[in-house]
C-alpha cells in the first residue's frame, strides 16, 4: 500500500472516530474547549481565560484554530477536536518520509508500529496541543537530519514556521527539546568520526543558529508574548514563565515528592 492511500485512510479514519466519539471527557480538553469558547464570546483573543480568569498555562496557537473551527462547525466536540486530526496527518506523513529515508519497504509495517500505540491513538483524537507539537518537532527532525532536495534557504524559513508554531503552542520547552536533540546527536557523531566536526552537523547548525532563522522565529512570536507582558508585567512572567515552565515541576499538584533526579529521569 502506498503511502499516500495509508495518509488518507488515517485521516478518514481520524474524521470518522471525532465525529462520532464521546463528548469532551478529559480535563485539558475541556479547559481548552472553554478557553476557546470563551475567546469567541468575548473577542479577546490575546488572553486565554477560564470563566473570566486569566490563565497563564500555555500559548493561545491551539485556542485560535478552534475558534476557528468553532465558527465554522460550532460548538461542538468535532470542531474541538479537528486542530488536533489535522495536526495528526502531518504527524503521519512526516513519521513515514522519516520511514523510508531508512528504505523500510513495508509501509505497513510503519502503519502498524505508529498506531499499535494507544498513546498515539488517544493524542491524534484528542482536542489538546500535543499533536500539534508532536508534528511540528517530527517535521523539523525531518528536515534538520532527513531531507535531501529542500534548498538552505527554504528549510531555514521552514524550520522556523515550525518553531514558531510549537512555541506558540507549548511555549519556551521546545527550544529546549529540540537543543537537546541537536546536542545529542551532535555529540554521537563527534565520538563516531573522531572528534571531527562533519558537514552534517555544519548544515544543521547553519539552519538552527542561522540569523535568517532566529529573526523570523522572533518576528512571529514575539507579538503574542510582548502584549502580554505589557497587559499583565511580572504577573504573565511568574505565571508563564517561571511558574508553568520551571516551578511545577519542583511541586506537582499529586504531592509524590518527586525530586529533582525524579524530573530528571522523566
Amino acid at each position: 500500500m502506498k503511502t499516500d492511500r495509508i495518509l488518507l485512510f488515517i485521516v478518514a479514519a481520524l474524521f470518522i472516530f471525532v465525529w462520532i466519539c464521546t463528548p469532551l471527557i478529559d480535563e485539558d480538553e475541556g479547559l481548552m474547549a472553554e478557553i476557546s469558547r470563551e475567546m469567541l464570546v468575548s473577542g479577546d483573543f490575546l488572553s486565554p481565560k477560564m470563566n473570566g480568569e486569566i490563565r497563564f498555562d500555555k500559548p493561545p496557537f491551539f485556542n485560535w484554530l478552534q475558534v476557528l473551527f468553532f465558527k465554522i462547525f460550532g460548538l461542538n466536540q468535532f470542531a474541538a477536536r479537528f486542530p488536533s486530526v489535522i495536526f495528526s496527518g502531518i504527524w503521519v506523513y512526516f513519521t513515514f518520509k522519516i520511514a523510508k529515508t531508512f528504505n523500510l519497504k513495508n509501509e505497513n509495517t510503519v502503519f502498524f508500529l505508529f498506531f499499535s500505540s494507544f498513546q498515539i491513538v488517544i493524542l491524534s483524537l484528542a482536542g489538546i496541543q500535543e499533536t500539534i507539537n508532536n508534528s511540528c518537532f517530527c517535521a523539523i527532525i525531518y528536515f534538520l537530519y532527513f531531507d535531501k532536495n529542500c534548498s538552505l534557504f527554504l528549510k531555514k524559513i521552514i524550520v522556523a514556521v515550525l518553531l514558531s508554531i510549537s512555541f506558540l503552542t507549548k511555549g519556551p520547552l521546545v527550544f529546549g527539546l529540540i537543543l537537546m536533540i541537536v546536542f545529542v546527536d551532535f555529540l554521537i557523531n563527534i565520538f563516531r568520526n573522531q572528534f571531527k566536526f562533519t558537514d552534517e552537523n555544519t548544515k544543521i547548525f547553519k539552519v538552527l543558529f542561522c540569523i535568517r532563522t532566529i529573526i523570523i522565529t522572533f518576528i512571529l512570536t514575539a507579538p503574542w508574548y510582548f502584549l502580554m507582558y505589557q497587559n499583565y508585567h511580572f504577573e504573565f512572567l511568574n505565571g508563564f514563565f517561571l511558574n508553568h515552565n520551571l516551578k511545577r515541576f519542583l511541586a506537582t499538584k499529586e504531592h509524590h515528592g518527586g525530586s529533582y533526579f525524579y524530573y530528571f529521569i522523566i
